[in-house]
């Protein structure tokens, strides 16, 4: 079941399996969200955690250990637990347990933060914890479309 959060030009439906925006309209009711056809990808707006990618062979070793790591990590197939909701915005929090730390080491507790605020739908992620990070160089773009979509920030 999705919770929704909306405000008096959007409305956001987010699922707590993976944490994941799974429906967003304008108040004119226009769906903005790829619709997550199975025929190409069933996903929507998935929650890539701890990486974001493919590491070679699916694994990586830490302290002398082998451990298989999934495309795009985890997150997205966990269940997140509700933490806060009101009309605008809401909390989703996934915890290390003993699951994720057989494929990643490591503990952690990552919230999801989703807020509306007129057109606009901040999706902040937020995660506590010591483990090693690599950053990837990262590259942006954008399309405009009339009329244009709602502004995502975070």
């Amino acid at each position: 079941m999705a919770l929704r959060i909306q405000s008096d030009r959007l409305t956001a439906e987010i699922s707590p399996d993976g944490a994941e925006l799974r429906r967003l309209t304008d108040a004119a009711g226009r769906d903005w969200l790829w619709d997550g056809d199975p025929t190409f990808w069933s996903g929507r707006a998935p929650i890539l955690f701890p990486i974001v990618g493919t590491l070679g062979g699916d694994r990586f070793r830490w302290h002398g250990r082998e451990y298989t790591l999934p495309r795009h990590g985890f997150a997205r197939r966990r269940g997140f637990a509700l933490v806060d909701h009101d009309a605008d915005g809401l909390v989703l929090r996934l915890d290390a347990d003993d699951a994720t730390r057989a494929v990643w080491p490591f503990d952690f507790t990552l919230d999801m933060i989703f807020t509306v605020r007129g057109a606009t739908l901040d999706s902040i992620r937020r995660c506590a914890g010591r483990y090693p990070v690599r950053r990837a160089r990262r590259t942006t773009s954008s399309a405009s479309k009339s009329p244009s979509p709602p502004r995502f920030a975070g």
